[in-house]
């Protein structure tokens, strides 16, 4: 059996010969100019921030977390997708201070879901945090999930007194929270010729 195409490229078919009422697959292989080949994507395996004793251990086991790239420059978070405000987000620093310029504030948000459907693919979104690691994405009703990010608080003008941050949690499916602040101290005090920064 041949296959013919006014297109160039091999036609690759499964079968020699048909017989009655029988079907064959074939397959064009086409070149495309200048297309470009999807490399695979490494991943990012989340490092574990060490033991933690007492209650919290219940609370954080197994979780992992991810060092964000340093980013010394807080990102405004912009205006979140319009939805209904039925994720709860909670938002915590390992240490509340005083920190020197070098150290890294990890944070822990928790999201719960309180809607009667699931939360699907949700993002948290952090303007002082690139990336903010979730175990998994999909909450059913009344699920929660723990994730984490971490920040590097770097010397800048303005960056002392406290440092303050904001986040919010969005779902693809219309689902968010309402914006959360966590402040933290810093060792170096601010003068008359500094001004506090908050993100």
């Amino acid at each position: 059996m041949a296959v013919r195409d006014g297109r160039p490229g091999a036609v690759a078919g499964r079968a020699a010969g048909l017989g009655v009422g029988l079907l064959a697959l074939c397959a064009v292989a086409l070149g495309m100019p200048g297309a470009a080949v999807a490399q695979p994507v490494g991943e990012t395996v989340a490092q574990p921030v060490g033991e933690t004793s007492g209650e919290a251990a219940g609370d954080v086991a197994a979780v992992d977390a991810v060092t964000s790239p340093r980013d010394d420059t807080a990102q405004p978070l912009g205006d979140p997708p319009p939805g209904e405000h039925l994720l709860r987000l909670e938002k915590t620093a390992d240490y509340e201070g005083p920190y020197g310029f070098g150290e890294t504030v990890y944070y822990w948000y928790r999201v719960t879901n309180e809607a009667d459907r699931a939360a699907r693919e949700i993002l948290i979104t952090d303007n002082l945090v690139r990336h903010v690691h979730c175990p998994y994405t999909t909450l059913a009703p009344g699920e929660s999930v723990t994730c984490t990010g971490s920040h590097r608080i770097e010397e800048a003008p303005g960056v002392c007194g406290f440092l303050t941050n904001t986040a919010v949690v969005t779902s693809v499916n219309g689902l968010r929270s309402d914006e959360v602040t966590e402040t933290v101290s810093l060792k170096r005090p601010c003068h008359r010729h500094h001004a506090p920064h908050a993100g």
